[in-house]
């Protein structure tokens, strides 16, 4: 397998807004220094579940991102969250899929963190995303350089909540 070991850091900001209950637009850039690329997505996340009422926040996300994990030219992102919170401690699990434009071009993520509630409004943690390839090799993907199999990010993350649907994320 071709694996990206990619080293530097990733910034993300991210402001999601709720459109009505239980439905919000999200809206971000990424940054990452490995590839010196920013690239912005677009998206809008359905709470299904929430703690209160059912012990587990559940949700689900449909999102367009610029750039993909194996899309040059753009991803359609669908993906499925869940997490659960335990006084200060907090986990999430995220598992999604990617589809390029190209019906060659896709992935899955897998993503987790473990955040601890220092204040109502700073959170921070390990989080980690590890995303597979799906798509079919061909010339024009290697050309591209989008040739890995698997990459896996990992670290420290940092999450402050300027106002109620207003978060900045830093990784």
């Amino acid at each position: 397998p071709r694996i990206k070991l990619q080293v530097g850091p990733q910034f993300s900001a991210l402001v999601e807004g709720q459109l009505f209950h239980r439905v919000a637009l999200r809206v971000g850039v990424d940054y990452q220094d490995g590839i010196h690329s920013v690239y912005p997505s677009v998206g809008v996340r359905v709470g299904i579940l929430d703690q209160a009422r059912y012990k587990l926040d559940l949700g689900i996300l449909a999102q367009y991102k610029n750039l993909g994990f194996s899309e040059a030219s753009g991803e359609f992102e669908f993906g499925v969250l869940v997490g659960h919170r335990w006084g200060k401690v907090g986990a999430q699990l995220n598992a999604l899929y990617g589809q390029g434009l190209d019906e060659g071009e896709r992935d899955a993520e897998v993503r987790a963190s473990l955040l601890w509630y220092a204040h109502p409004r700073i959170n921070a943690g390990l989080d980690a995303r590890a995303r597979f390839d799906l798509g079919a090799d061909n010339e024009a993907r290697t050309s591209a350089k989008l040739e890995a199999d698997f990459d896996l990010l990992a670290g420290v993350i940092g999450q402050l909540t300027v106002v109620k649907h207003l978060v900045l994320i830093a990784e």
